[in-house]
């Protein structure tokens, strides 16, 4: 039986193909982004990520035509075997406005069905992500694209290497994500080796919103 997810930064990712599409399901990425995804250049990243195209596409295949909470079961068995209680949407890859509908369901049947299951992810969709903002960041190229609109953004040091996790109402606490460790320039007892499950612990980067926002909007 093809596995759904792969460890990745302490939490169980899914997979989608990089790229363009129709090679892949980067839909709004940039030449930047494509050209400095880890997922297909780097060589530092553990062998469980090294996925081919071929079997990215037929995990996304599954999640687009299996039923939806054979999916959410399936994602819930294999979180528990990788010991822990992340769900990272979007490992490499990203959602298609296409197949944006279908994202959402089944992170709304995940959401009411396996609480437990804590769901997170970045993606340059803005309508996934205006849907669903308690799970993921959006996805940006600079500063000025935030202004004025709520959330979490990822906005890509290129150079640097990192994500600095950002909002426009204030600083996120532990914002900067790179290939080794999560840091704050300002409180550097926030700092720590790259774990989803240590930022989900201290509430800070990725889950800065989950101690600011307990809310969770369930749009159809």
């Amino acid at each position: 039986m093809l596995k759904l997810l792969r460890p990745f930064t302490g939490a169980g990712a899914v997979f989608f193909p990089i790229g363009l599409p129709p090679k892949g399901t980067c839909q709004f990425a940039t030449p930047k982004c494509i050209a400095s995804c880890y997922a297909e250049y780097d060589v530092e990243y553990d062998e469980e990520v090294r996925i081919s195209q071929k079997e990215k596409w037929q995990i996304y295949k599954y999640f687009m035509e299996c039923p939806i909470e054979w999916i959410c079961d399936k994602v819930k068995e294999e979180i528990d075997g990788l010991q822990t209680p992340i769900f990272h949407w979007f490992g490499s890859g990203d959602c298609q406005t296409e197949n944006t509908d279908r994202i959402l369901a089944i992170t709304n049947f995940m959401s009411l069905n396996h609480p437990d299951v804590v769901q997170m992810g970045f993606t340059r969709n803005t309508k996934l992500w205006e849907a669903r903002k308690d799970v993921f960041a959006l996805t940006v190229e600079n500063d000025s694209e935030i202004k004025n609109r709520e959330g979490i953004f990822s906005v890509p040091d290129y150079k640097k290497q990192v994500s600095v996790m950002t909002a426009a109402a204030y600083r996120v606490r532990g914002g900067q994500c790179g290939p080794d460790d999560c840091s704050d320039l300002d409180e550097p007892k926030l700092s720590h080796d790259i774990n989803c499950q240590m930022c989900l612990r201290m509430r800070t980067g990725c889950f800065d919103n989950v101690m600011r926002d307990k809310s969770t909007n369930l749009k159809k």
